[in-house]
């Protein structure tokens, strides 16, 4: 995440969404396919490749759906050109958070990650915070207030 700069949040969020044209079908039916095809069995497989490109494609269809508000699938050319950087790393799992401007991106091992963070920090032209972050893996809580 660049220091520097903030993805639309706030009015200015809720304006963007506001203007964005309606989801063609086509594209709701790709990323429920991605989604119940694709993405969850190799989860639940523990397919990290598979999953890792899966959540690449899910998150280049779905950012298209917000390419008339920002610059492409992507929020702006930098984070376009950093997941492209990193997909030719061979790093399948990368993508925009939200509206930007942090860029994540999938690692197997903590070592590997830690491998990419000090390659990234005598890359980078300007000053980012660089996290490593473990999955939790762990099924959601639900917790049901009883009615009155």
């Amino acid at each position: 995440t660049p220091f520097s700069r903030t993805g639309l949040h706030g009015a200015p969020e809720r304006q963007a969404f506001d203007l964005l044209p309606p989801v063609p079908l086509a594209t709701s039916e790709r990323l429920s396919r991605l989604a119940l095809l694709s993405l969850l069995p190799a989860a639940c497989e523990s397919q990290f490749d598979e999953f890792s490109e899966a959540l690449y494609e899910f998150g280049v269809v779905a950012g298209s759906c917000f390419a008339a508000q920002q610059f492409s699938e992507f929020a702006d050319p930098a984070i376009a050109a950093r997941v492209s950087e990193l997909r030719k790393l061979g790093i399948r799992g990368v993508g925009q958070s939200s509206w930007g401007p942090t860029v994540f991106a999938l690692l197997q091992t903590e070592s590997a990650a830690q491998s990419l963070v000090s390659q990234l920090q005598g890359e980078l032209s300007e000053p980012h915070e660089l996290v490593i972050a473990a999955p939790l893996n762990q099924g959601a809580t639900i917790l049901a207030k009883p009615s009155i």
